[in-house]
């Protein structure tokens, strides 16, 4: 009977032969099941022997990918799905409390460190340094409600872990959360969908974003060339003196808009056939995993070449003045 009623696939197993079934379907057994205890047992023992974007990436997002298969096929009706979404939010809040606070307690590693979730961690941060300017976060949108903010919070907390900072806005209409991206002055964008029904909506605020982008780099370039200008020549003249131009004004003119990578969560296809339904080329980014997404971040460093580019920036040569001796 249990290989015929989703709620009850697991007994099949139990009583069967078949192979253990992965952690994140029974994951999801347990919560169609409203076990709470035994979801909640699962998650916080991975948490003892693995890092928090493990545990989201083998465990949450695979089993919120089968939350929404089976919601998109009509196997989920609304009081269960609202259950499932309420207690993983739960689940998701405490966990990012936990290991951030394990963080807290292990930093810096010791070798005498008896928590291996700590140490991964830890591990996780500093695999991925900190890189991006405190003034320049990571913004994370969420493309829908339902699983992509779940995730969004996830990918905001390994963010936070990583030693980035991180924040996730609420799902909004898309000229709203363009407004509310444009504030945060980001150095990058994430787009949190699950598949395949977040492909519509992550065009529409790709599009967006880009599109707001691309016009006020042109109308603050009118604006601000003067100033521009007075800044390329104060850093002419650092550069000159041998030291990297700080100035703000001049690091603003260089980055005049931000790098959007959009999660895709789980998505089993090439991520170019993703990209290429997103934006129509396959040049976007598609992460398929907060490892990815983080380590996409963390690219993205503050630390600038000597000699900035265009080289026309640099201090000019003069010519000798030619003899006129007779």
């Amino acid at each position: 009977m249990g290989s015929h009623v989703p709620s009850l696939e697991f007994l099949a197993v139990l009583l069967g032969d078949q192979p253990a079934i992965p952690p994140s379907t029974w994951f999801y057994q347990r919560l169609i099941a409203r076990d709470e205890r035994e979801a909640s047992s699962l998650l916080f023992n991975a948490l003892k022997s693995d890092s928090l974007l493990t545990v989201y990436d083998a465990i949450l997002i695979p089993a919120l990918t089968l939350v929404e298969k089976d919601r998109q096929q009509g196997d989920l009706d609304d009081a269960t799905l609202a259950f499932i979404r309420n207690t993983t939010s739960e689940f998701v809040e405490e966990l990012g409390f936990r290991a951030l606070e394990e963080q807290s307690a292990s930093s810096p590693v010791t070798h005498e460190s008896t928590n291996t979730a700590s140490a991964a961690n830890s591990a996780d941060a500093s695999s991925f340094p900190r890189s991006l300017d405190p003034s320049s976060p990571a913004v994370v949108v969420p493309v829908r409600d339902g699983a992509d903010s779940l995730v969004a919070t996830m990918l905001t907390q390994v963010l936070t872990l990583a030693g980035i900072n991180a924040i996730s806005l609420p799902v909004r209409a898309i000229h709203e959360t363009v407004e509310a991206v444009n504030k945060q002055k980001p150095a990058i964008v994430f787009l949190s969908g699950m598949p395949p029904v977040a492909m519509a909506r992550a065009n529409r605020l790709y599009r967006s974003l880009r599109s707001d982008a691309q016009s006020s780099s042109s109308s603050e370039f009118g604006t601000h060339e003067a100033a521009t200008r007075g800044a390329r020549e104060s850093a002419t003249r650092e550069i000159a003196a041998g030291r990297e131009p700080l100035n703000s004004s001049f690091k603003e003119a260089l980055h005049t808009s931000f790098k959007i990578v959009v999660g895709i969560w789980n998505y089993t296809d090439e991520p170019s056939r993703a990209a290429q339904m997103i934006t129509r080329i396959e040049e976007l980014h598609i992460s398929t995993s907060l490892a990815d997404a983080v380590a996409q971040a963390a690219s993205l460093t503050t630390n600038k070449p000597a000699v900035p580019h265009p080289l026309d920036y640099s201090p000019q040569l003069v010519a000798a003045p030619k003899d006129t001796a007779a």
